[in-house]
């Protein structure tokens, strides 16, 4: 039932805590904008500097990103984790080592055109350690840390 009451909170958390999605022109002082291929159809893109961590323990400190990160966490914040504002595949970080959940740039919340990357385990995925696969809707569950 925990599901059922993260998603509500979830949506009041991206609203107001997410970002703009990246623009894609960027903002770095790399001027080779050839330098970072992006073609997501053949995954030939260069993740950039981030962590899929527990944002609610350890705060956006903890996804060690380069631009500001997005704190997915349920209302009592006892489920949460770091991601990213995208817009494909290549604006997203890089999975971690274990678990087999991929990596996806999608809507977390239904209706919510603006995307985020998340590890989706609705497939029956295997979260990385320390990460527990969490149902969102009936559709889309994503590994999250659980702070106790």
């Amino acid at each position: 039932m925990r599901s059922a009451l993260l998603l509500p909170a979830l949506a009041l958390c991206l609203l107001a805590c997410s970002p703009s999605p990246p623009s894609g022109n960027g903002t770095d002082t790399d001027t080779d904008t050839d330098a970072t291929p992006t073609d997501t159809d053949t995954g030939e893109c260069e993740p950039p500097p981030g962590l899929f961590a527990d944002c609610v323990a350890g705060g956006t400190e903890a996804c060690e990103a380069d631009t500001l990160p997005i704190c997915i966490s349920d209302g009592s914040q006892t489920l949460g984790v770091c991601s990213r504002g995208c817009e494909d595949l290549c604006d997203c970080w890089a999975a971690p080592d274990s678990g087999t959940a991929p990596v996806v740039c999608r809507s977390i919340v239904a209706g919510d055109p603006s995307q985020s990357c998340v590890l989706e385990c609705s497939n029956g995925e295997t979260c990385p350690d320390g990460m527990v696969c969490n149902e969102l809707t009936d559709s889309l569950q994503i590994c999250v840390f659980q702070t106790n």
